[in-house]
Parts: structure tokens; sequence; C-alpha cells
């Protein structure tokens, strides 16, 4: 079920989720700090409370940088764990999805939920 959409780094390539056009998520334990990039705003949210987790892509530190900086649990699975059919390509051989979560069993529900064998993405392995 998707709760709302939230703001990132401009084009999902940045470390800060600093964006002048939509905005720049908050840190939820302090507000004066970045929420770090590029899902600066999935893990504002989770930290804050308003879902138990989110997904999130990655390419170079763009799910575990911002669940560092907000506090909560980022988890980049194996290549070809969870399919990237749909998914924008930055570097298709270093492009990830995963998730952000307030806890380690929340993250690991989520993986069990997403992960899938998907014909239509070449990274992901047989079932």
């Amino acid at each position: 079920m998707i709760l709302g959409t939230n703001t990132l780094h401009e084009y999902a390539f940045g470390g800060t989720s600093v964006n002048e056009h939509t905005g720049t998520p908050r840190n939820p334990w302090d507000a004066s700090r970045i929420c770090g990039g590029s899902s600066g705003g999935s893990a504002a949210a989770v930290a804050a409370g308003f879902a138990v987790g989110a997904m999130g892509t990655e390419t170079g530190n763009s799910i575990r940088r911002p669940a560092a900086f907000c506090g909560i649990v980022g988890f980049k699975p194996t290549f070809g764990r969870v399919s990237r059919a749909g998914v924008v390509p930055l570097a298709s051989s270093l492009d990830h999805v995963g998730v952000l979560a307030r806890s380690v069993e929340d993250a690991a529900m989520l993986m069990d939920t997403i992960s899938t064998f998907s014909g239509h993405d070449l990274g992901s392995p047989p079932p």
C-alpha cells in the first residue's frame, strides 16, 4: 500500500537529498541536519514513524547512507535478489533495489515480500 511520496536528491543522483525544486527532507532527529541521499525522504519518513518501511534503489550508497543519517536500517541485498524491472538504470551492473526500515525484523519482512524472480530482469537468478 502506497502511503505517499517522498522527495529525494534530484535525479536520484547525490548524497544529500537537498532539492530546491521539491524541497529538502528534514532529519527527524535534528532538523538542522541532512538526511543523506539519495533516498533521504524515505529514510526521514521511516525514522519519523510515518511508515514501517520504504523501498529504495542504490547504485553507490543511496539506501545505506540515508539510513545511517536517520538512525534506521538500510539493507542493500545481494545483486539480483530483488528484480530491477521498472527501475530506470543508472549503472546496470551496480543498481540494486532494497529497503529502509525501523528494525532488522521489519527489513527482513519487507525483503521477504519483494524478493522475487523476474524474467524481465537479467540480473535476477532463477528460482
